[in-house]
């Protein structure tokens, strides 16, 4: 029998030859060369006049798509091609990412996750740290509500940070985390009334691995995460520990600051830190997010909440705004979902939180990512990276290396970070991916057109073998050779009652698998806030065996019966719960707020749904009196799902 050279030669195919290192005397895998010898046998073989095709005989794999149940509902991951990323690397759980916050509550979707022999609370005082004691190796978090977690909600913000940076994943449990396969080292700097700024230099020096009070950790993480903000220039504390942590290898991530202001907030603005802005479903700057030069780079971090103009974000009131009211599209569903400590009835919980501090970890989750395949990274190698455009998306189009005070060099790309760190690392590159810009197409309310992008990346050749809607309101048009390019996608609202709608648009190739962009249509203005005797009312649909809110709706109309309607819902089981959020601290059915529960207050109980049914009235009693929350058709489609009764922070 001939050997596969033998048949080459036989057809006029030389052996492909290639160089046996990249630039810069990085060694080719012996993968990665059979590749461009397979790639240079096809393009021989096509110049042939008798060959009527050659093409390449593509192995077609799963992408690596978590089986959480929460994780359909994190938009935020597509957001920035981690799924590609997944089927390079998930994690090592070599590399430690230091989440320097409130601490870290245990959670079911971090068993295994949370590094507590690294781990300190290094708030020096003991009122504000809530837990009775001053410096110590025990970085949980107690809460941080009126009476230290005692009473009122707390937020937990440290446990949601971690559990997007590495929640466990592929368990079958909540969500899932940007870099899975890395674990956390708790550090506690933030009590009850925030942090000092000699805490958290503390906190640094700590996750560094150079020590703090007297005592060092084991070992220093290779990533940390600052999901903290105040305002003021860079404190020369700062300037120390940050110099002390990068000499010993650590990547520093911080979150640019939530004021929508051009003033400077630390430790974000600090030199050796990677500044990170928020952006919201639609690739566009939150409008909480601050702006500055130093802004390096962009990451989801959500719009749950539209600003109205006259707010204190915005002019008059803030006479340093980086921008003015832009009107832009927000639900409670389009945050960031993660992991949260116990609530007042749960003993555990997720939330949707928006804000720089939910932008951030996703930023150090890539980081973690990176290292995953390059153990030997450095802070300087990203920042460069950062610089040179590759390991971005240019959202705001005015080039790649342009570094703009809004999203700096761009939108972090998982995809792309991590073919750079391997590249780096000399192991060749990656599987062929498909990468879809943007992850999400926001129409809003008369948008009726949006461009996005197919493209080829890592290795191999790649093709387009097919595009389609998962509903009929949705069309798309473009593309060019291979099916790559652009496209755009166009809705159709006529017909369609008032209210949210959902879609999807897929993306199937033939060595790549699959992808796919979220599609979100408003038809009609969004629900106004009504007038009725408690305030706005917002109900949540719940898994009654997950506890995963599946989704959430505002109330509409007066005093009396308020209307509610969720659509594009799959027929299955569920219970419902309403309730105000008069001190808009995210969550509904607070002490003093008004709550509800189906059937009624007393009698909690979940209920089946059918196609044409329609979703249920019950009562949310507000003191003495009670506001109907009426009942509402429900069109079955595609579950969301969410969780709890916080509708969003």
């Amino acid at each position: 029998a001939k050997t596969r050279e033998q048949s080459l030669r036989g057809l006029g195919v030389s052996k492909a030859g290639r160089q046996a290192l990249l630039p810069g005397g990085f060694g080719v895998s012996a993968e990665q060369r059979a590749r461009w010898q397979a790639i240079e046998a096809i393009k021989a073989l096509q110049a042939r006049a008798d060959v009527r095709y050659a093409e390449a005989n593509g192995i077609a794999r799963p992408a690596a798509v978590p089986n959480d149940p929460g994780y359909p509902l994190q938009w935020h991951y597509p957001q920035i091609n981690l799924p590609a990323a997944w089927d390079v690397t998930t994690g090592s759980n070599n590399v430690v990412v230091a989440v320097i916050d409130t601490g870290v509550s245990p959670h079911t979707d971090m068993a295994g996750k949370i590094r507590t022999d690294l781990g300190a609370d290094l708030i020096a005082n003991a009122l504000n740290a809530c837990d009775g004691d001053g410096p110590d190796f025990d970085a949980t978090d107690p809460g941080d509500g009126q009476g230290c977690g005692g009473q009122g909600s707390s937020s937990f913000h440290g446990t949601h940070v971690a559990g997007t940076v590495a929640a466990a994943t592929n368990n079958g449990v909540g969500v899932s985390g940007v870099s899975w396969g890395s674990s956390i080292m708790p550090v506690r700097v933030l009590g009850r009334e925030g942090g000092t700024t000699f805490d958290i230099a503390n906190g640094i020096r700590w996750a560094g691995g150079g020590g703090a009070l007297g005592a060092a950790p084991p070992r220093g993480a290779d990533v940390l995460n600052l999901s903290i903000q105040g305002q003021s220039e860079c404190p020369q504390v700062y300037l120390d520990a940050i110099s002390d942590a990068r000499g010993r290898g650590s990547v520093i991530v911080a979150a640019a600051g939530n004021f929508n202001s051009t003033l400077p907030f630390t430790p974000g603005n600090c030199p050796g830190i990677i500044n990170v802005a928020a952006l919201d479903r639609g690739n566009q700057p939150a409008s909480y997010s601050n702006c500055s030069p130093t802004i390096a780079v962009g990451a989801p971090g959500g719009e749950t909440s539209p600003e109205v103009p006259g707010s204190t974000l915005f002019p008059p009131q803030n006479g340093n705004a980086c921008k003015a009211f832009s009107g832009g599209f927000a639900r409670p569903e389009d945050g960031v979902l993660s992991t949260l400590g116990p609530g007042l009835v749960e003993p555990e919980q997720y939330a949707y939180y928006n804000g720089t501090s939910m932008a951030a970890p996703h930023m150090a989750g890539v980081v973690a990512l990176m290292k995953s395949v390059h153990p030997g990274l450095t802070p300087d190698q990203v920042d460069s990276l950062l610089a040179s455009g590759r390991i971005t998306q240019d959202v705001a189009g005015n080039g790649a290396t342009t570094r703009d005070p809004f999203t700096g060099y761009g939108l972090i790309d998982a995809f792309r970070a991590v073919s750079e760190a391997r590249l780096l690392a000399g192991g060749g590159g990656t599987p062929p991916a498909l990468l879809l810009q943007p992850g999400n197409l926001v129409f809003g309310e008369t948008t009726s057109q949006l461009a996005f992008r197919i493209e080829a990346a890592g290795t191999g050749p790649l093709v387009v073998t097919g595009i389609s809607s998962s509903v009929p309101w949705l069309g798309v048009s473009g593309g060019g050779a291979n099916g790559l390019g652009d496209y755009v996608a166009s809705v159709d609202r006529n017909g369609l009652p008032a209210g949210d709608y959902n879609g999807q648009l897929r993306v199937d190739s033939n060595v790549a698998g699959s992808a796919t962009i979220a599609v979100i249509l408003r038809v009609g203005a969004p629900p106004a806030v009504n007038s009725g005797a408690v305030g706005q009312i917002y109900v949540a649909l719940v898994d009654p065996i997950t506890g995963l809110p599946l989704r959430f709706a505002a109330a509409s109309g007066g005093a009396g019966e308020q209307p509610y309607v969720f659509d594009n819902l799959r027929a299955g089981r569920y219970a419902i719960v309403a309730g105000t959020d008069n001190d808009n601290d995210g969550a509904i059915c607070d002490p003093g707020e008004a709550c509800g529960l189906f059937p009624d207050f007393n009698s909690f109980d979940a209920f089946d749904l059918s196609p044409g049914d329609s979703l249920p009235a019950f009562l949310v009693p507000a003191d003495s009196n009670g506001i109907g929350a009426g009942g509402s058709s429900a069109s079955l489609q595609t579950p969301r799902q969410l969780r709890e009764v916080r509708r969003a922070r």
